[in-house]
């Protein structure tokens, strides 16, 4: 039996625990949903008691402010004078006036004014002597004698509808009635008169009626006195202990044994005090309803779910009992079948996490490897998209934010300082003698004695101070060679080009020396014509596929830069770009058909003593990437697109030039060329043209001393003002300060 029972217990255990995980939040969650439910439901209780009683107050307030209203407009009227009512005419006219509120307001039933020493009362509708509409009217409520007290004050007062017999008759309607003195005009003190008004009880409470609308509950209003005036309902009495409470009141309070919701509020202007309450079983029906409800909904949810989790369990199993039995196959030599259940699954997870953790180790020593894969890779060009390529570089500890240069060295071990024998140079310390705050990276090399760095760029790099330390702390002479600096990754390789020329300079300059960029080339020596424009045509016509094309263009490009450099140098960066040009053009199409494009070996440019070594080099790279050309030919698009170009390079001088003459050339509308255009070449019809007119000044700011305003003319440009903008927003620099730049040997135009 228990042997049973231990092959059957995973399987329960799970279905327990995942009932569980579904049986606790739900009753958990329900608990405190119907906690909160209660709570906010006792609180819009309260508030809206609360509402209710302001709107109860404001309305009566309103109400009795326009009675109060009506008797001070009665005190401007010499028709309401005791001594004014002696003659019937006047007696007349104050009817009509009266009659003329009372048809205004309809919260009263009936007024009558009462004038001191007058033994007439003038209604809206008639005058009575008092006897007699005591007898129509307040007989049921109070006697004669009460209802002269009544005529004979002299303030505001009110008084409930009570009624003298124990026994009511159904159809009396009684009246509350309303005292309000009317003062003597131009007097605070002194009154002439009193009016009465007769308000329905039943007309009230209709009103109270659409405030509360629940069935156990009442309304309760009390005057100044603690007399209560009128309820709701007569079968709740007022509580004594909510009469006499001196202070406003809200929350659940016991009357008679029972829960009420009680609220109070006083009114400032009249003193009356308005009290609700509102009875807990009754407010409570509709949650009882709904927690009834929803005991109903979380049982059909556990049986439902409980079902859901059976099956599952079920059906999910099998495939673990399978997999146990795999595991106990494959385990079965190694742990001799004493494992059982879970324990071999724990068995082969342990397994796989030693071989995860032997693979995550492998990874880790690898890491330097792949460093060092990166940082050539970056040293002959091959970095692709730089972003991406910065983001795989952080990854592995290599940051590459700011400018860098490349730095090689070279140790001569044969021409030692100390004149000890020669052994050779097994380590470079360069990263003790460069400052901490300085970001570099070493890359390997298989060339004995000689270290390749890549270096970030500071102001006030101190060479020579760090070139003798360096000789001090190895006793061994060295040569370094420093390139330019660059502020792009895709630069370095020409840096890298710019240090190892350097570094083979000490053979004409000597060893033991630093070499920087500058000391390449003579005082005179300066960039020519860069053929920026024969570059896109090269780029043009790779992407489309033309080799002839791009062989005519290949060819004129080399032959003018052997008739335009004046270093070899210079000529080795222009070398590097035409061979990372025709790379680039084509590494799209390599990716889409999967060919690995591979970079040519600077070290092997940097090497090359004459133009026809780099020419074959160059020659080399279009000849293995010319299966990548061999495109679909669309002669109609691309004869457009090469016309509208050489249009470009043809006209950009002129400053009339505009899209729409050129559509007018082509015979076609301005908006397709322009949309065709971008199509084709990624770039606007201006933004092209902008590009060949900045390619042209920068060409005419080295070759020449004309002035900006004569280059503006040249370039097609109207305006010198406007061209400055536009060239320093691209270069960064003024077209004068890029002409005092370009006078530099070891600058370069930029790319």
């Amino acid at each position: 039996m228990r042997m049973k029972l231990g092959k059957m217990s995973l399987f329960y255990k799970y279905l327990i625990s995942y009932a569980l995980l579904l049986i606790l939040p739900v009753l958990v969650t329900g608990f405190f949903v119907y906690q909160y439910f209660v709570g906010m439901l006792q609180t819009q209780v309260l508030q809206s008691n609360h509402g209710m009683l302001e709107q109860v107050r404001d309305t009566m307030d309103t109400q009795l402010s326009e009675m109060r209203n009506i008797a001070i407009q009665l005190s401007a009227k010499r028709e309401f004078d005791p001594e004014q009512l002696g003659e019937a005419y006047a007696v007349y006219e104050a009817k009509e006036k009266i009659s003329l509120y009372a048809e205004a307001n309809t919260f009263f039933s009936e007024v009558v004014y009462k004038a001191h020493g007058v033994p007439l009362l003038i209604s809206s509708k008639s005058t009575y002597l008092p006897s007699v509409f005591h007898q129509m009217y307040l007989k049921e409520q109070m006697d004669y004698e009460q209802f002269e007290k009544l005529l004979a004050l002299d303030e505001v007062h009110v008084q409930a509808a009570a009624s003298l017999k124990s026994e009511q008759d159904s159809s009396w309607d009684p009246y509350i009635s309303y005292s309000v003195p009317v003062p003597e005009i131009g007097s605070s003190i002194d009154t002439k008169g009193m009016l009465i008004y007769l308000i329905k009880e039943n007309e009230m409470k209709r009103m109270l009626q659409s405030f509360l609308p629940y069935e156990q509950s009442n309304v309760y209003i009390v005057d100044q006195q603690g007399e209560l005036i009128t309820s709701l309902s007569d079968q709740l009495k007022l509580p004594k202990e909510l009469l006499y409470s001196e202070s406003e009141l809200s929350g659940i309070r016991q009357l008679g044994g029972e829960p009420y919701y009680v609220s109070r509020i006083t009114s400032a202007s009249s003193d009356w005090t308005y009290i609700t309450v509102v009875s807990e079983t009754q407010l409570m029906k509709p949650v009882d309803e709904l927690k009834y409800k929803a005991t109903i909904v979380l049982a059909l949810i556990l049986i439902i779910g409980s079902s859901i989790i059976y099956i599952n369990m079920h059906v999910h199993y099998n495939p673990l009992r399978r997999l146990i039995r795999i595991v106990d196959e494959k385990l079965q030599q190694s742990d001799g079948g004493s494992r059982q259940g879970l324990d071999k699954l724990r068995s082969a997870f342990d397994y796989m996490s030693t071989r995860s953790m032997t693979l995550e180790n492998q990874v880790e020593l690898s890491r330097p490897a792949r460093r060092q894969q990166l940082l050539t890779q970056l040293l002959q060009g091959g970095t692709g998209d730089e972003e991406a390529f910065r983001q795989a570089c952080e990854e592995l500890g290599i940051r590459l934010r700011g400018s860098y240069r490349v730095v090689c060295m070279q140790a001569h071990p044969n021409e030692r300082l100390d004149s000890a024998d020669s052994a050779p140079a097994t380590s470079c310390p360069w990263r003790l003698m460069v400052p901490d705050e300085i970001d570099m990276y070493q890359v390997e090399t298989i060339q004995p004695h000689r270290w390749i760095w890549i270096q970030e760029w500071q102001e006030g790099e101190a060479w020579s101070t760090w070139h003798k330390e360096l000789d001090a702390a190895t006793g061994i002479p060295w040569t370094i060679g420093v390139g330019d600096k660059c502020n792009e990754l895709s630069e370095l390789p020409k840096s890298y080009i710019g240090a190892l020329t350097a570094l083979q300079f000490h053979l004409i300059a000597g060893s033991d020396r630093v070499i920087l960029p500058d000391q390449l080339s003579s005082g005179d020596d300066k960039f020519l014509a860069y053929p920026a424009r024969e570059l896109d045509m090269l780029s043009f016509h790779l992407k489309e596929g033309d080799l002839a094309q791009t062989r005519r263009y290949m060819e004129n490009t080399l032959e003018q830069i052997r008739a335009r450099s004046q270093s070899l140098l210079t000529a080795k960066y222009i070398y590097f770009d035409i061979v990372h040009t025709i790379l680039k053009a084509v590494s799209n199409e390599a990716l889409h058909r999967g060919i690995a494009i591979s970079y040519p070996d600077i070290i092997e440019l940097t090497q090359c003593t004459s133009y026809s070594q780099m020419d074959a080099i160059v020659w080399k790279t279009l000849d293995e990437i010319a299966p990548l050309l061999e495109k679909q030919e669309q002669p109609g698009e691309d004869m457009l697109l090469q016309q509208i170009i050489e249009l470009l390079h043809a006209k950009y001088a002129d400053s009339q030039f505009s899209i729409q003459g050129m559509a007018g050339h082509f015979s076609q509308s301005a908006s397709y060329l322009s949309r065709y255009f971008k199509e084709q070449t990624g770039r606007t019809v201006s933004d092209y043209l902008n590009g060949i007119r900045i390619d042209e000044a920068k060409r005419l700011l080295i070759e020449t001393d004309l002035t900006v305003t004569d280059i503006v003319q040249r370039i097609g440009y109207s305006d010198p003002s406007s061209f400055i903008r536009k060239f320093k927003s691209e270069l960064q620099l003024t077209p004068g300060e890029y002409r005092k730049r370009m006078q530099k040997p070891h600058e370069r135009p930029p790319q």
